[in-house]
This record gives C-alpha cells, structure tokens and sequence, in this order.
C-alpha cells in the first residue's frame, strides 16, 4: 500500500527481538521466594503503619486473646439484651431463664385476670357474656346507620359553578 506502520518501522531499526519462553528449571521455588520476600516486605510496611504491632506469634496468648474476646462479646450481648428490670418488661428472657420469676409472673397474671372478671372488664362470649335479649338486639341493629356522612368542603359549590376555560375547550376538542 507504500505506508509504513509505526510498528513495522520500528522492527525495521531495531530488529527482530528474540524472546525464550522456556522457564527455568527452578521456576515454581523462585515464584515461592519472590512471593514470600514481597509478603514480609508488606508485613514490615504495615507494621510500621500501625504502631510496630507484629502480629500474635505464641498459640497460648492468641487462645487467652479469643477467650478474652468472647467474653467481652457476652458482656456486651448481655447489656444490650439483657433486661435492665425483668419486672417491667412483659416478655423479658429473664421470665424464661429464672423459674422464680416465672412462677411470680403466673400468679401475678392469674391475680390481674381474677381482679379483671370481679370489675367484669373481661367478657369471654358463652361464659360472662351470655348475649343480648331479642328486644335490645332489635334496637342495636336499629340504631346502626349505614353510609356515610356528608361532609361540606370550603369552596366546593364555587369549584362546581366555575366553567373550564374557552381555549382549554377548544383544545381538548381537536384533540
């Protein structure tokens, strides 16, 4: 096409450049080395970055640090869901745990139900409640209006009078 493309022009000075892909026979090992001198290259960086702090080397210390950590994580469970005052929470775990407590909790609700029913504020149909007489069902059903009711809004009458502008009119016509 007589128009030397940079890369052709390029092999032209330079030449042809003669490129081994066969690796060494050691290739894997010196990976492994290059891998581990760039890890503790990274290691050492960061433990500058962070105060000199190395890491845990001693199994004894790294176990009292995970027992310490799961203690702390028990405190903070407990504190954060752990009932303050199991009397004032009504379904508090402290009502589960303690069979003290649940058994004060049952005869408090038993005394709260008995106080209820004596001020026959409690009405279990076929029990308390044996139903009204036929006269005051009557009445009851009598009274019970069905609809709704109508309600006046400010300015209504005045939005129902005004008329859709002319060129609004035309508008939706030709449309």
């Amino acid at each position: 096409e007589g128009v030397v493309k940079p890369i052709e022009l390029e092999r032209a000075i330079r030449g042809w450049a003669k490129i081994d892909y066969n690796p060494v026979a050691d290739q894997a090992e010196r990976d492994r080395q290059n891998q581990l001198k760039g890890a503790a290259e990274r290691a050492k960086i960061r433990s500058e970055m962070h105060g000199g702090f190395a890491g845990v080397t001693d199994a004894n210390e790294a176990m009292a640090i995970g027992v310490n950590a799961q203690q702390l994580t028990q405190k903070s469970r407990d504190a954060a869901f752990g009932d303050s005052a199991p009397e004032v929470f009504g379904n508090g775990a402290e009502y589960v745990k303690s069979p003290d407590l649940k058994a004060r909790r049952a005869s408090l609700e038993k005394q709260f139900e008995e106080e209820a029913r004596a001020q026959k504020l409690l009405n279990k149909v076929g029990e308390d409640f044996k139903g009204h007489d036929e006269a005051t069902a009557r009445a009851q059903a009598d009274s019970v209006v069905l609809g709704g009711v109508e309600v006046a809004i400010d300015g209504e009458d005045e939005r129902r009078k005004k008329k859709m502008p002319a060129k609004l009119v035309r508008r939706m016509k030709e449309e």
